[in-house]
């Protein structure tokens, strides 16, 4: 048998799977001819099929000293080093495939492969694309080319490359997975689900598939539909703890924070070091305002991940629920260390710090607000923002309200200043406060917010201001630039409210529900009354009433005009006539603390910076006097003080005559 017979012999036999027969061929062929480069090759492509790569190589490096220019040597030679995983030597010899044949498909897209093994995306991306641009129908070189592109965040065109891919493979359940992943990236979420439910109809225990889709419907709202997306993907394995953890952050959003538990609880179970169900574990611990157990939750995903910067804020949360603001803010800046421009931390610590009245080193941080993930203030994309005093004078200053409406009303009490450095100023201010702020001396117009603004030359958010004068506790500004209560008003609330022959206590017991800390700072109605004494006129100063003390509002001693206050310039008309003002942490309580009137303040155990820790008075409204709770959730303690004061006052005549 000649040589070529041999050879042929030998490769039908290497076809067939006969490795063993095929290698005896070659080792035989290279006895008799030492230097036949082909054999040596073939040997190492048994090498590479039997496993063993560093053969292989060993094998292809002696055919390639006798044969140095042949492409499909090298280009083999590469996938050894590419099962060994050296990488680098992968990309080199293709390289030199590519070198000695400028068109090798297959070099290309495998050191394609070999630089997305690296990371190297955007040089696999190059690669990816020189296949493709010799074989326009490469279907896996579409697929490699979306994955880097995703990697590299170009999803837009990831998601043009998956496309092309999907029409020549339209039954590939990992290209619709990928597809829907990418889809989900570029927030498509229903395009996403489609993909998905492709991907599940071609290949029905497709986990990820199952997993991501319940993440999309979870984004979309689809609270019920993405636990059992989830809950499917957990009946297909038991152990995916991945499963498990989004199944507790859909529950977490529900308010079902026991399930959740249970459901962060199974995926440790089932991953110890879960790093992301300690941190979602700790976030339900702490709702439930168990801050012990969350902090401990926090420090075991720190134990296993000691740069996990959400693990540091999450942390110092819990820290400040638990009354231990030093270390709050340690944790704070911890994360700052990590992450330089985490605004939510910077946020957290400027709050912190006001609350404990470090005004000076609070007010800078404070700036970080328009930079925070969600629960911001809009940014308005306006030019020349007023930092300095010096820059005031002589110029038009646009001062603009930027938050809520007890906000607006707490931080007005800056435009004077900004006035008498010479400004001309224009107030926009929200539009239920607009009839309010009408008439106020000094400011050159008044607009509501989303009307067509003047021209001006320097801006500022209300609640820069304090930044801007540099105020201290010594210096806070005296609340004393509210307009008259009209006289109109006035007048017809007198009426309303007929002939006084008992103290009038205002009362506001609850805020809008849309606030993020409503759940700690508002009351119900059925607890307030029973803690107000008879023999005392009580008043809702509440427009919004909830449904559920609506019904009690109807059969018990306090009188209620709310469908009769239109706007804020009724509500300061019903607190000019009241003695005292009983409120949570509302606007009211801000309008009635502006116009001089008794306030009693009713705050949660955390309160809102703005009014400081321990202290009864309020430097910011000297007629506020708080009451705290000293424990989380404790208002009874609250409610108790208040009837005992106002028992005090009962007999007392409080009227201002009225």
């Amino acid at each position: 048998m000649n040589l070529t017979d041999q050879i042929e012999l030998a490769k039908n036999l290497h076809r067939q799977g006969l490795l063993q027969e095929a290698s005896e061929i070659y080792l035989a062929i290279l006895k008799e001819y030492p230097e036949h480069a082909d054999s040596m090759h073939l040997m190492g492509l048994l090498a590479a099929q039997n496993r063993n790569p560093r053969l292989a190589i060993d094998w292809i490096n002696k055919a390639l000293h006798i044969e140095p220019a042949n492409p499909k040597f090298h280009n083999n030679l590469a996938t050894a080093y590419l099962d060994l995983e050296d990488y680098p030597s992968a990309v080199n010899a293709y390289d030199k495939a590519i070198q000695y044949k400028e068109d090798y498909v297959d070099a290309y897209f495998n050191k394609g492969i070999a630089l997305i093994k690296l990371k190297k995306y955007e040089l696999a991306i190059q690669a990816l694309k020189q296949a493709i641009s010799l074989e326009s129908n490469f279907a896996e070189a579409l697929i490699l080319l979306g994955n880097s592109l995703k990697e590299v965040g170009r999803v837009g065109e990831a998601i043009h490359s998956y496309e092309k891919a999907e029409l020549l493979t339209p039954d590939n359940a990992g290209l619709s997975y990928n597809l829907g992943n990418a889809y989900k990236a570029q927030k498509d979420f229903f395009l996403a689900i489609k993909q998905y439910d492709k991907c599940i109809a071609i290949a029905p225990d497709f986990i990820g598939a199952y997993v991501n889709r319940g993440v999309v419907l979870k984004e979309l709202g689809s609270f019920e539909e993405a636990l059992a997306s989830q809950e499917q993907a957990i009946a297909i394995d038991s152990k995916c703890a991945q499963a498990y953890l989004n199944s507790g952050n859909v529950l977490k959003e529900l308010g079902r924070l026991e399930e959740a538990i249970a459901k962060y609880d199974h995926a440790i179970t089932h991953r110890i070091d879960y790093i992301e169900a300690y941190l979602n574990r700790g976030v339900s611990l702490e709702k439930l305002n168990r801050s012990d157990e969350a902090i401990a939750n926090y420090e075991k995903a720190i134990s296993i991940k000691n740069d996990y910067v959400e693990a540091y804020f999450n942390k110092g949360k819990s820290l400040e629920n638990s009354y231990r603001f030093d270390e709050a803010i340690a944790c704070y800046e911890k994360a700052i260390s990590i992450k330089e421009d985490y605004a939510d931390a910077y946020w957290n610590k400027s709050l912190v710090l006001l609350l404990k009245g470090q005004l000076s080193e609070g007010w800078p941080f404070y700036e970080w607000r328009w930079r925070i993930d969600k629960g911001g203030p809009e940014k308005r994309l306006f030019p020349k923002q007023l930092f300095k005093p010096e820059d005031i004078p002589a110029k038009t200053v646009l001062l603009h309200a930027e938050q809520g409406l007890g906000d607006t009303l707490q931080f007005i009490r800056y435009v004077p200043m900004v006035v008498e450095l010479g400004a001309k100023v224009v107030l926009e201010v929200q539009e239920s406060l607009f009839g309010f702020f009408q008439g106020m001396p000094g400011i050159s117009l008044l607009v509501k917010r989303g009307d067509p603004l003047p021209a001006f030359d320097l801006h500022c958010p209300l609640l820069s201001l304090p930044l801007v004068f540099k105020t201290e506790l010594s210096s806070i500004p005296t609340p004393s630039y509210f307009p008259a209560v009209k006289e109109s008003k006035l007048k017809a609330w007198c009426e309303r409210l007929g002939v006084k022959s008992k103290p009038r206590i205002g009362l506001v017991w609850s805020g809008s529900s849309l606030h993020k800390n409503d759940q700690k700072r508002s009351l119900s109605l059925s607890m307030l009354q029973n803690y107000l004494p008879q023999e005392i006129d009580f008043f809702c100063l509440q427009k919004e009433v909830r449904d559920t003390d609506a019904e009690i509002l109807k059969l018990g001693n306090i009188n209620c005009f709310n469908e009769q206050i239109i706007d804020f310039t009724d509500t300061a008309a019903l607190c000019d006539l009241m003695d005292i003002v009983i409120s949570v942490d509302t606007s009211v309580a801000h309008l009635a603390g502006s116009q001089g009137k008794s306030t009693w303040l009713l705050l949660p155990f955390i309160p809102d910076w703005r009014w400081m820790l321990e202290r009864e008075d309020s430097p910011w409204y000297p007629s506020v006097k708080i009451y705290r709770q000293t424990s989380m959730g404790d208002w009874d303690s609250v409610l108790q003080k208040v009837r005992n004061d106002l028992l005090e006052i009962k007999h007392t005549d409080v009227t201002s005559k009225k």
